[in-house]
C-alpha cells in the first residue's frame, strides 16, 4: 500500500472482515494514521436508508472528506455508496491523503450536525409512510349474509350498492344515504357481479358461475330478462361510448381448457329487448377464468385472467383478439387503469404484489409488494393513486388478514407504497367509486364477524 493512502487506526483488513455494516454505523468520526479526519459513516449507511442526499452532509461541514477513498480500494464498498461520495475531485488510481483535520469545537459541531440531518432524515422517511392516504368512515353491517362476499356495482343516480353474497346465493341491495340494506334478491346461484345502467335502461344487470346473466328493472327488481350462457360469467363492463357491455364467460368451469370468451350485451331503454350480439375468443396456455375488465383508447379492451394468468388486449371495433402477455406472478384477477398514460395496474396473489404495465405494449413497468390475497384494485385519477384490498378467505384455517395498501403515482414510471391500513379478515373484494370520493370495501362474515361493507375516505 502507497504510504500517503490512508489506513483506519486500529481498523486493519482482517478486523473490517469481521464487522457488520451494522456495527460499523458507531463510527461516526474516525481519524487515520496520517491524523486526517473523514466520516466513516457514509460507508455504514445504505444512501437508500437515509432521508437525505450526500450534499446535506458534506456542505453541512463547509468541507469535502476524501479519505473514505482508502476504503473503497481495500475492498470495503456497500453497494456502491462510494461512488461519488468521497471521490469527486480524486484521481483514479492516486487517491491521496488531503484530509481535512478537524480539531476540538469544529469535530463537535459537525458530528452534531450529521446527527440532525440523519434524525431529521429518519423522521422525514417515517412520517411518508405514516401519512394517512385513507380514513374508514362508515361500516354498513349486511344482517344475516353469509360466506364469501364478490363483486359490486352502484346505481349513482339513487345511491344504491349492489353486493354479491356468492356463498348466500344473493344480491343486497344496499341504500348508502340510510347506511343499510333495503333488498335482498334471491335464486342466484354463485353470484358474482351485478351493473346497474340508469337513465333511460333503468335496468341491473347480475351475473352467476351457473351460467346466467340475469337482467331485472331497475326500481321493482322484475326480472325481465336471463340470458342463459356457458358456465363462469363474471365481471360486467359498460362502455359508454360503444353502449355496450362486455363479460367474461366460459373457461375452465365451462369445460374448455384452451379458451375461453368476452360476451357482448346489448342493452335497450325501457322495456326495450336486450340482445347478445357476439363475442370475442381468448385462447389459454392453459384452463382459466376471465376476470377484470377494462377500456383503453380506440376501442381497446383489456381483460386478465386469474387462472390462466394472461393479460388480453382486443379490438372491440374489429372483435377480435390483437394479443396477449403473461402476467407477473400467479392469480391475475383484479386491475386497474390510468387511461390518460396508458398504465395498467394488475394485482396477483403469489406472490402479493402490484404490477404496472404499458398497456399498449405490454411491456413491464414496475413491481411492488401487495396485499395477501387480493381480490380489489382502483385507479384514484384525481389523487394519483392505487388503492388495492386483499384478505378474501378461501376457506382455510385461518383467514387472510384484510389489508388496504395505497400506492402514490409519481410519474407513468415511478410508484411508491405510501400507506397501509388493517382492515379486516375476509374483506378481499371492494368497489372505488369517484362520483362519491369513495373506497368500498366488502367484509364478510367470519366468527363473531358480521359481514359489513367498510366505508373508506380519501385523505388528500
Amino acid at each position: 500500500m502507497h504510504p500517503g493512502w490512508h489506513q483506519p487506526v486500529g481498523w486493519n483488513r482482517k478486523e473490517r472482515a469481521g464487522v457488520s455494516d451494522v456495527s460499523k454505523s458507531h463510527h461516526l468520526v474516525s481519524v487515520c494514521r496520517h491524523h486526517c479526519t473523514y466520516v466513516a459513516l457514509l460507508v455504514a449507511i445504505p444512501r437508500r436508508n437515509l432521508g437525505f442526499s450526500k450534499s446535506i452532509i458534506l456542505s453541512a461541514a463547509g468541507a469535502s472528506f476524501r479519505c473514505p477513498a482508502q476504503l473503497h480500494r481495500n475492498g470495503l464498498t456497500h453497494a456502491g455508496l462510494l461512488e461519488d461520495w468521497a471521490l469527486q475531485d480524486l484521481s483514479r488510481r492516486q487517491a491521496k491523503c488531503y484530509g481535512i483535520n478537524m480539531r476540538g469545537e469544529f469535530l463537535t459541531k459537525f458530528a452534531a450536525v450529521c446527527l440532525i440531518a440523519i434524525f431529521t432524515g429518519l423522521v422525514n422517511q417515517v412520517s411518508a409512510q405514516d401519512k394517512q392516504t385513507l380514513r374508514l368512515v362508515q361500516t354498513i353491517p349486511l344482517p344475516g349474509v353469509t360466506g364469501r362476499l364478490d363483486h359490486m356495482g352502484v346505481d349513482l343516480e339513487k345511491n344504491r350498492l349492489f353486493v354479491a353474497a356468492v356463498a348466500n346465493d344473493t344480491l343486497e341491495v344496499v341504500d348508502l344515504t340510510a347506511g343499510k340494506v333495503i333488498k335482498s334478491l334471491a335464486g342466484f346461484k354463485d353470484t358474482q357481479d351485478a351493473l346497474f345502467l340508469g337513465g333511460d335502461v333503468n335496468k341491473l344487470y347480475v351475473s352467476s358461475l351457473d351460467g346466467h346473466v340475469r337482467v331485472f328493472q331497475g326500481e321493482s327488481f322484475w326480472l325481465v330478462r336471463d340470458f342463459k350462457i356457458e358456465p363462469d360469467p363474471n365481471r360486467l363492463f359498460f362502455d359508454p361510448t360503444t353502449k355496450l357491455i362486455y363479460f367474461g364467460y366460459g373457461g375452465q368451469n365451462a369445460g374448455f381448457d384452451a379458451y375461453e370468451r368476452v360476451g357482448i350485451l346489448q342493452p335497450m331503454p325501457g322495456a326495450g329487448y336486450d340482445q347478445l350480439v357476439a363475442d370475442m375468443i381468448a385462447p389459454t396456455p392453459r384452463p382459466g377464468h376471465l376476470a377484470e375488465i377494462a377500456m383503453d383508447d380506440n376501442g381497446i379492451l383489456l381483460a386478465c385472467d386469474s387462472r390462466a394468468d394472461r393479460i388480453y388486449q382486443f379490438d372491440t371495433r374489429k372483435r377480435e383478439l390483437i394479443k396477449s402477455w403473461p402476467a407477473r406472478g400467479d392469480g391475475a384477477a383484479d386491475m386497474a387503469l390510468d387511461r390518460t398514460q396508458h398504465r395498467l395496474f394488475v394485482g396477483t396473489r403469489t406472490p402479493p404484489e402490484m404490477t404496472v404495465y404499458d398497456s399498449l405494449s405490454g411491456e413491464e413497468i414496475q413491481s411492488l409488494p401487495g396485499p395477501e390475497t387480493m381480490d380489489g384494485v382502483h385507479y384514484d385519477a384525481k389523487l394519483k393513486r392505487v388503492y388495492m384490498t386483499g384478505g378474501r378467505w378461501y376457506g382455510t384455517p385461518d383467514a387472510s388478514p384484510g389489508w388496504l395498501y395505497v400506492y402514490q403515482q409519481k410519474d407513468s414510471d415511478h410508484y411508491d407504497v405510501v400507506y397501509k391500513i388493517k382492515t379486516r379478515p375476509g374483506s378481499g373484494t371492494s368497489l372505488f367509486i369517484p362520483q362519491f370520493n369513495r373506497l368500498y370495501v366488502a367484509s364478510q362474515a367470519l366468527g363473531d364477524q358480521e359481514a359489513a361493507i367498510l366505508v373508506f375516505e380519501p385523505v388528500p
